[in-house]
């Protein structure tokens, strides 16, 4: 039964996200372990989560806005006991996590087709037993919480995990805390003098073009690109900096965060025209920030804080090469390094114009809305979200650490998320490869692996994930 919870609107920032549900999975080995003992703990600490946050176990449903707002959404008590919040269920052996790089449909919580327009619950968690693994997929709408929130969800699940009884103050956040937080940001709204938005509105654009054919069908793949090479290339960009005294008297840092946007841009936008889809999509480019500090939220806030950082593939910051550089890194094209260099650049100049003062006058601007969503920034342009420094890896208590995190099912082609870096190897300085999970079209990803700057970061391409 469906906990009673006080209804209340989703924020501006919400109403900025399309309706569609994300379904990241951890993986757990049970060999070794007590089976049934760790199933009957995860069972107690996902009931005790329901009702520490019982706001995971409701839905999002339109939503009468006392200011007289259209088109808005709000968070109700479930009332549709057909979707428990947890779900645990044991598959013959062999079934796999994945097919063909999309979470097997056999594994997913049944939340089922729903339209924006129908109660779409806030998060529902299925525990899927094969052999001795355990694939632990946590199914949530985007329009309620982001992929930041999630982390903190898991983080509670695995205090509970690990002791059932942890009192509600040791707990990472609660839910009184986060009626605080949604407070502090409307009043945010409502406090501060309004400013630009930085982005232009504009409905979203999906090419005409038939997306049942089998070559544009959206498919998810897994790679994994190498750290040694990423950090090759920034130093490069950072030696066409001082080149072109872009680093006097102030200092420009080039982040790997932006390094590996910018390459996941270049080359799959380079894949998409190979493939004939790139003339449909244009050259624009999202990166996810994350703007929670920015706002005065603390980083265990749940609900979505992330706005899109928006540049051209094809800017041109820095001047044309006249000769080729001798210091690019082995085996890359100088232009490649130049190009990667000018949407790093881009990017950051994009990064550094959000500032406090900037945020909340934005939220500002939100207050003055008649409807949010109509402030919702394109969807058509390729997005990469880096998670590398979110945690994921928790200790579950008797079912030990995660041992895996997979971004699958995504139907939506021109994603990529870095995913969050595992636990380093005592002695180790730092990770030696990192995990891209990548969602473009099927023409597109046969492209993307023939791609020289990308089997260049890649070592050896672009593989199928292993899960």
């Amino acid at each position: 039964m469906s906990l009673q919870i006080s209804s209340h609107s989703l924020t501006p920032l919400d109403h900025l996200l399309a309706p569609s549900y994300r379904s990241p999975v951890s993986t757990f080995d049970l060999k070794g372990k007590d089976k049934d003992a760790a199933l009957s703990r995860l069972q107690v600490a996902t009931t005790r989560l329901a009702s520490h946050l019982p706001f995971l176990g409701a839905s999002v449903a339109p939503y009468a806005d006392p200011d007289g707002r259209v088109n808005t959404f709000g968070v109700y008590s479930a009332t549709d006991d057909k979707i428990p919040f947890y779900q645990l269920q044991e598959h013959a052996q062999p079934t796999p996590l994945l097919i063909d790089g999309d979470l097997n449909p056999e594994l997913m919580p049944s939340v089922g087709h729903l339209q924006p327009s129908d109660p779409c619950p806030v998060m529902r968690l299925k525990a899927n037993v094969v052999g001795d693994m355990l694939y632990l997929v946590h199914s949530f709408y985007h329009r309620a919480m982001d992929g930041m929130s999630l982390t903190i969800v898991m983080k509670v699940l695995a205090q509970l995990c690990c002791d059932p009884d942890t009192p509600e103050k040791d707990l990472a956040t609660s839910a009184a805390e986060q009626e605080d937080m949604r407070t502090h940001l409307a009043e945010l709204g409502v406090s501060s003098e309004p400013q630009s938005l930085r982005w232009e509105p504009k409905p979203s654009y999906r090419p005409l073009s038939n997306t049942t054919e089998f070559r544009n069908i959206p498919v998810n793949r897994q790679c994994v690109l190498r750290a040694d090479r990423v950090r090759q290339i920034q130093q490069a960009c950072q030696m066409i900096l001082q080149e072109h005294a872009l680093t006097k008297g102030k200092k420009i840092r080039l982040s790997t965060s932006m390094i590996m946007g910018a390459m996941f841009g270049i080359c799959s936008h380079r894949a998409r025209r190979a493939s004939g889809l790139g003339e449909l999509y244009g050259s624009r480019f999202h990166v996810l920030f994350n703007i929670r500090s920015l706002l005065g939220l603390p980083s265990t806030y749940i609900g979505n804080a992330l706005v899109k950082i928006s540049c051209s593939l094809d800017a041109q910051i820095l001047p044309s090469l006249g000769v080729p550089l001798t210091h690019s890194a082995s085996g890359l094209a100088a232009s490649d390094v130049q190009r990667v260099c000018n949407v790093a650049l881009a990017l950051l100049q994009e990064i550094q114009a959000y500032t406090p003062d900037h945020v909340a006058g934005m939220m500002g601007t939100l207050n003055t809305l008649e409807d949010w969503s109509s402030a919702a920034p394109p969807s058509d342009a390729l997005r990469f979200s880096d998670m590398r420094k979110m945690e994921a890896y928790y200790d579950f208590g008797p079912l030990g650490e995660v041992q895996d995190v997979a971004i699958a099912g995504n139907k939506i082609a021109g994603v990529g998320w870095m995913l969050p870096t595992k636990p380093l190897r005592p002695g180790s300085k730092g990770p030696a490869h990192y995990e891209l999970t990548i969602a473009l079209e099927r023409a597109a990803i046969e492209e993307l692996e023939k791609d020289q700057l990308f089997q260049w970061v890649a070592g050896t391409g672009p593989s199928k994930s292993k899960l």
